[in-house]
């Protein structure tokens, strides 16, 4: 995970000693100690502390590509894996002969298919 500081956040002082002090940020004010997901961005959290929001950024090292059809993901929806099973799905495929050009749907392996006999 990557962490740094908010650029833009402000720890505001509390009115006396023993009043807590809170974070702002996107005209809210939160809590030190408060913690929460970024709602466009579920590998992103701002935590508020005494200098201010720090946010902390998931990294998903073994994460390979794979069409969103295929991604299963992690109960905070940041990381996902792969469907690892072979399955048919179409494609089009665009056949040229001679002067006939013409679009047929085919049969196309996805997944883990190398142990499939073809």
């Amino acid at each position: 995970a990557i962490t740094g500081v908010v650029p833009g956040t402000t720890v505001a002082p509390g009115g006396s000693n023993t009043e807590p002090r809170t974070c702002l940020f996107n005209d809210t004010d939160y809590a030190i100690g408060t913690s929460f997901s970024d709602p466009r961005n579920p590998c992103v959290t701002y935590s508020c502390n005494n200098t201010g929001f720090t946010v902390d950024v998931q990294t998903c090292p073994k994460q390979t590509w794979c069409a969103e059809e295929d991604r299963i993901y992690e109960s905070n929806k940041c990381c996902y894996t792969c469907k690892k099973d072979c399955r048919i799905s179409s494609v089009n495929v665009t056949v040229n002969l001679n002067d006939c050009k013409k679009k047929v749907m085919m049969a196309k392996c996805t997944g883990e298919c190398q142990k499939t006999v073809k």
